[in-house]
């Protein structure tokens, strides 16, 4: 009997402890794909593209002609390149007065067009002399934080924290701020 009870004790004693490193393996496994998805590709900073600065956007009458190529030079300036798949493609919109525009971030590179994002990770909302004012500036992600305390552009996260985490939207407000 004292055998049989042996035996028992230490089956139980090994089956528990086989357990308990699954557990401990698999929350492990767990915890490096977390890192692999979300930490990691944040913590890879890209190279910036050459874009060519394309000309200041144009007054006619009391509207400012504000085109792709000027929310581009921006997006890139402020970092926008450091952007990436994470939990699905990055995507940005902005709301210039009554111009609406969809940026996408496509082999590293901003690329604006005119309409509304299928669906956004974030909204900003400025006026059209705003993101001229920004574009014209020596230090774009100074005047922005400027306009952003004054509240000349606004900011709306449409996405819970860690999408925004997994596409790199971190590294674009810290260069930012």
């Amino acid at each position: 009997m004292d055998e049989n009870n042996l035996k028992k004790d230490l089956k139980s004693a090994y089956g528990s402890s086989r357990k308990k490193h699954y557990i401990a393996a698999a929350a492990l496994i767990v915890i490096l794909i977390v890192f692999a998805l979300l930490i990691l590709p944040n913590m890879v900073q890209r190279e910036k593209p050459e874009m060519k600065r394309p000309a200041p956007p144009v007054m006619r009458g009391n509207d400012t002609e504000i085109k792709p190529e000027h929310i581009d030079y921006i997006v890139n300036e402020i970092g926008g390149y450091n952007l990436h798949a994470g939990i699905g493609e990055p995507e940005i919109e902005l709301i210039a007065d009554s111009d609406v525009y969809a940026i996408k971030i496509v082999n590293g590179k901003p690329a604006s067009s005119p309409g509304a994002a299928a669906s956004p990770d974030i909204r900003i909302n400025a006026s059209k002399a705003a993101i001229a004012e920004i574009f014209n500036s020596q230090d774009i992600n100074k005047k922005i934080t400027e306009l952003y305390n004054a509240g000349a552009i606004s900011v709306e996260l449409l996405k819970d924290q860690a999408t925004l985490l997994s596409k790199g939207y971190k590294s674009v407000y810290d260069a930012v701020q």
